[in-house]
């Protein structure tokens, strides 16, 4: 190597450029890591809006095209076997702010992991809408902080006797002292995107 460096000359002609190929797609498996999904609302999509919204949702790490293949049908193609599987196993599909299947979702792993006290961040809900995700959860307490517009959207919920105590909260966040009465234990709680 130090060889070549010794005769390395920046006023030689140039050499041609070097290509190099990235892994294509062949043509048999193109459609291995596709997923077609269908729009099960009435109303009109805004078809840019879907894509944004469902990339950041799922933030593949190769990317996704997303094709409009009429009424209301869309081609997802991605570039990694990780990413389609990640969305087969359970990252939102839904587009509006209802979010069903992430609610549906989330309702599963409250159930399964059961917690006492639950914080939610970056819901994008207004109070009203966060606060009956909170209930669908099970959590009848709770301390809500609506998004700005898209943005933010904080829940506290939680179960259990527990004495709280507001002590300030923003749009970015919640801050709040928890006494669990049964063991006479006071600790802090401060969550925040």
């Amino acid at each position: 190597m130090e060889a070549d460096l010794e005769n390395l000359n920046l006023e030689d002609e140039e050499e041609g450029p070097i290509l190099c190929t990235r892994n294509k797609i062949t043509i048999e498996n193109e459609h291995q890591v596709c997923l077609v999904g269908k729009a099960l609302i009435d109303c009109i999509i805004h078809f840019p809006a879907l894509k944004r919204t469902l990339a950041d949702l799922w933030h593949p790490l190769g990317g996704v095209i997303i094709s409009d293949l009429g009424d209301k049908r869309y081609l997802f193609k991605f570039f990694y076997e990780v990413d389609i599987k990640r969305v087969i196993d359970g990252i939102p599909w839904s587009f509006n702010r209802r979010h069903p299947r992430a609610i549906h979702l989330l309702r599963n792993k409250v159930r399964h992991v059961q917690p006492k006290i639950l914080f939610l961040m970056e819901t994008k809900l207004s109070e009203k809408g966060m606060k009956k995700v909170r209930e669908k959860c099970g959590f009848t307490n709770g301390i809500e902080v609506g998004a700005n517009g898209s943005i933010g959207g904080l829940s506290v919920g939680w179960k259990g006797e527990y004495a709280v105590q507001l002590r300030s909260f923003s749009i970015n966040h919640i801050d709040m002292e928890i006494l669990e009465k049964e063991v006479k234990l006071a600790w802090r709680l401060t969550g925040g995107t």
